[in-house]
Order: structure tokens, then C-alpha cells, then sequence
């Protein structure tokens, strides 16, 4: 990981004269329980290296934060002061303006749509949460008027889907070239397993058996009790001893997952792994039967990624998010649907030559969606907009 929380930093000394581009982490910083943040910052070093013409700054109000040594780049901690009747926002954007027009970069890339302003003078790339963005498209201003929200006046914004795209598009009429689509996938890839370890994978985590399994966040929005009930249809249908595993970053629904769980009817063939280790999710994905996404809301990217380079199947909701990212790499059910969910599940687990096809659509997906891939396209950007 390149960023730390400290209390000390070492800035590296860089040319002067080189072009610079700075990067405002704070959003990033403040949700790190995310993967998707957490993967997010940490390309922000590689993408440095890979570009080594620039003056690579990433720029935060935090004091605690803290750079790995040896790196191409720089941290630099804005004070942020002002009256005390001044906002908290207000004595920030002061701070980053005069931070922007003493240093001129050539861009402005940030997360965090409060960091972009029509006056700001400076090319900007805004890489955007487009459900969030929805709530946002007016600001309001003095005596109660509305205006356009200031972020649409960045100079390119990058979306993680085609879908994302469109809904930018529609809501807030913003040209197409003016939106780029980058997947958000910047994981190391996951490689296959050997029989020999798969079959070591099994005895550790499963009894032997073949698993299903499920990895993200053990949160309420990714309907897990769905799950548990189209797992239950499975275990009916196919009288199947196959085990379920659900592993990831524990969240406050944690707790009373467990606690229905405890009740649920299989429980003895479900093994629920509160944040376990990132390496030993991706090894349970590498071993699994097949890996299941119960929600068409989902967001992160990674277990897609870490499934895809692996060759395990991916079973998942028909929405267009998913489609986009997955196109015919995934076995499809109707978002919601129980019945659906379960279908999907005896289909894979019954038919090896659809398991097969699935499989090999996802390392043809692996070769588009990759770290690669996206760190490619955020340099071929930055290249368009600095010259």
C-alpha cells in the first residue's frame, strides 16, 4: 500500500520545471472501508510511474497520511485556516485555489465533486459516482436561486460503466465526449489454481466439497437472506451437499446477519467469514465452484476481476451494469427473483459444458477488464488533456 495513516511524511524532491498534476485524495481517504476507494488510491502510484514526464502530487487536508519511500510521488498536506465564521468547505476551496494557482497544474483530477468549480482555472478530471451525482445536478445559491452543480464544468469526467454513461448523459444532457468510460479495475490478477492447491483450498474451508461462494461486503444492501433463501431452493431441488461461503469486510449488519443465520435451516453447509484476509479471499474465489453476486446494486468490481483471471464462474443479476462488465462471462437470473437465482445455480452445477463456456468467456473478459487496461486509459487521458 502506498499511502499510510502517520503522522510524518518525506516529500521527494522532483524537477520544477516538469508539468504538474495534482490528485485530491480526501474523498478516497475518507472511505477507505471501501474497496473500491482503497484501489483507487493505491493506482494513483503506479499511474506516477507510468508517466514519468509530470510532477506527480497528491494533494490532501489531512495531517495524518503519510507516503511509502522510494515512489515517484510527491504528498503535499494543505493547512486549511480562516475565520471561524467562514465553513468548513469554503476555507478549504480557499485553500486549494491558492494552492492551484501557485503551482498551475495541467490538471485536476479528483473524486470529490465539492473540489471542482466554474472558476477553478484549471483543467479538470472528475471522476464521478454517477448514482450520486443524480441528487446533485442544481446548487443553490444567494436568495434561494438554483444553478447548474459546479462539477459539470470539469473538462472530461470518468465513469466506471457504459450504463453510468448514459444515466450522466440523460440526467444532466452532458456531451458524450465530455464522458469517458473507464472500468474501475485495478486489481493484481487472481491465477488459477492447481488441483493440488484447489483440492488443499477445499479440505481447509469446506470439508473437501465443491463451494459456492460469495466475497464483498457483509452488508444488508447486498441481500443476503436473498441468497440464503435461492441457496435453500437449491438444496431442494438437488438434494446437493455443496457448501456456501460468504466471506468479506464486516459492516454494522454484520451482527444480525449472524444471528439469522444462526436460525437458517442449512446452517451447518453455510461458513460466514467476517473480514477475512484479502489473500485468503482470493483464494477462496480461485477455488469456488462458481461466484455469486445476489445484487444487481453492487458497485465493487473486484471479486468480478479476482473470479475472471482465476476461472471461476460468475453467477449474476441481469441489469445492465452487470452486462456491461460481465458481458457473456457470467450466468444470468433475474434480478430479485429467487426462483430465478436458484435456476441459475442447478444449470451451472448440472451442466459442465455451460460451467465451461462461462469459464472461458471470463478470461476473455480478463483480458479487457484489467489493472492494465485502466491505467492505460487514465494515462492516454491525461496525455489528451496536459498535451
Amino acid at each position: 500500500m502506498a499511502f499510510r495513516k502517520k503522522n510524518q511524511f518525506a516529500p521527494i524532491v522532483q524537477n520544477l520545471n516538469m508539468k504538474v498534476l495534482a490528485y485530491f485524495i480526501d474523498a478516497l481517504l475518507n472511505d477507505l472501508a471501501s474497496p473500491a476507494s482503497q484501489s483507487l488510491l493505491n493506482a494513483i502510484p503506479s499511474l506516477a510511474e507510468d508517466l514519468p514526464g509530470f510532477r506527480h502530487i497528491a494533494l490532501t487536508t489531512h495531517s495524518d497520511v503519510s507516503l511509502d519511500p522510494g515512489g515517484t510521488l510527491e504528498l503535499v498536506q494543505l493547512k486549511v485556516s480562516g475565520s471561524p465564521l467562514m465553513g468548513k468547505q469554503f476555507k478549504k476551496m480557499q485553500a486549494i485555489k491558492k494552492w492551484l494557482s501557485e503551482n498551475q497544474p495541467c490538471a485536476w483530477i479528483t473524486t470529490d465533486p465539492e473540489t471542482i468549480t466554474a472558476d477553478l482555472g484549471i483543467p479538470a478530471i472528475f471522476i464521478a459516482n454517477p448514482t450520486g451525482m443524480l441528487s446533485a445536478t442544481r446548487k443553490k445559491g444567494m436568495f434561494g436561486k438554483t444553478g447548474a452543480a459546479d462539477w459539470l464544468s470539469a473538462d472530461r469526467i470518468i465513469t466506471g460503466s457504459g450504463p453510468a454513461k448514459e444515466l450522466l448523459m440523460q440526467v444532466h444532457s452532458i456531451p458524450a465526449e465530455k464522458i469517458k468510460v473507464i472500468y474501475p479495475a485495478f486489481e493484481d490478477p487472481v491465477e488459477p489454481l492447481d488441483w493440488g492447491t484447489k483440492e488443499h483450498v477445499k479440505l481447509r474451508y469446506s470439508g473437501g466439497r465443491d463451494y459456492f461462494m460469495y466475497t464483498g461486503p457483509l452488508a444488508e444492501e447486498q441481500q443476503l437472506i436473498m441468497l440464503l433463501k435461492s441457496y435453500s431452493l437449491l438444496k431442494k431441488w438437488l438434494m446437493t451437499g455443496m457448501p456456501l461461503i460468504l466471506a468479506g469486510p464486516a459492516t454494522e449488519y454484520t451482527p444480525t446477519f449472524e444471528k439469522q443465520l444462526a436460525t437458517y435451516k442449512y446452517r451447518s453447509d453455510v461458513s460466514l467469514y467476517p473480514d477475512l484476509a484479502e489473500s485468503e479471499c482470493k483464494e477462496l474465489v480461485a477455488g469456488a465452484y462458481a461466484l455469486l453476486s445476489p445484487t444487481a446494486a453492487n458497485s465493487d468490481l473486484y471479486p468480478l476481476e479476482w473470479a475472471f483471471s482465476s476461472e471461476t464462474p460468475v453467477i449474476a443479476p441481469e441489469s445492465a451494469t452487470y452486462k456491461d462488465l460481465c458481458g457473456d462471462a457470467a450466468m444470468y437470473y433475474i434480478p430479485g427473483d429467487i426462483d430465478s437465482f436458484a435456476h441459475a445455480m442447478m444449470i451451472l452445477y448440472k451442466d459442465e459444458n455451460r460451467r465451461t463456456e462461462v469459464i472461458t468467456k471470463g478470461k476473455e473478459r480478463s483480458a479487457l477488464i484489467n489493472r492494465d487496461n485502466s491505467l492505460q486509459q487514465y494515462r492516454d487521458l491525461i496525455l489528451e488533456l496536459c498535451g
